[in-house]
């Protein structure tokens, strides 16, 4: 099942202090909340309210197209790649998905996610690939959020951890959800410096 999220400010109900509401489709109800780094699944569905004017901020599953490539382009590798060099063989496997930041109707968060083991780990794994907020947008939590919704979907899809290559430049970003790091560093030719991080789910 696929969910929606959005701003909590267009929910009226649970009275929980929270910024953004996670939303089963299927049944319009709150199934969890999140504020900054926080995600709170909720025992109890609660109804969602929605209204128009207040939806000003969504996180959804997206598709590959332009925007999503300019994006990792601008962001990941300095606009020096067409668009067609931003795909990543792994966009289309089955079971992978992508997810998208929305700003009323502007794309400003990505990230991509693709069934993936580690190493010697058991249980089902998940890659993290290509997550890149627009740089007018980064320092407001964004990141935050869509890692978390991405987090609480994979719980759901029975996913046991996620992983990623992490830039040495975001690993900070990374201890700070969760994930550890697995050394040593290694390098990326032509990008620079990356540890191997991961975060149990499961």
């Amino acid at each position: 099942m696929q969910y929606l999220c959005y701003s909590y400010r267009s929910c009226k109900k649970p009275p929980i202090d929270a910024e953004m509401a996670l939303i089963c489709p299927e049944t319009a109800f709150v199934v969890a909340l999140t504020r900054g780094d926080k995600l709170a699944p909720l025992g109890k569905n609660w109804p969602f309210l929605p209204r128009g004017s207040y939806l000003k901020t969504m996180i959804k599953f997206i598709k590959i197209d332009n925007t999503l490539l300019a994006i990792r382009n601008n962001v990941l590798r300095e606009g020096k790649l067409s668009h067609e060099e931003c795909i990543f063989p792994t966009d289309t496997l089955p079971g992978a998905f992508h997810l998208g930041y929305y700003v009323g109707d502007e794309l400003v968060c990505i990230a991509s996610f693709h069934p993936q083991a580690y190493g010697e780990f058991t249980g089902v794994g998940y890659q993290l690939r290509g997550m890149a907020t627009v740089d007018e947008y980064r320092g407001r939590g964004l990141g935050n959020q869509l890692l978390n919704f991405a987090i609480v979907y994979l719980h759901g899809q029975k996913a046991n951890y996620l992983w990623c290559n992490a830039r040495k430049s975001a690993r900070q970003f990374y201890l700070n959800m969760g994930f550890e790091t697995i050394p040593p560093e290694f390098e990326v030719p032509d990008i620079g410096p990356h540890y191997v991080m991961y975060v149990k789910i499961q």
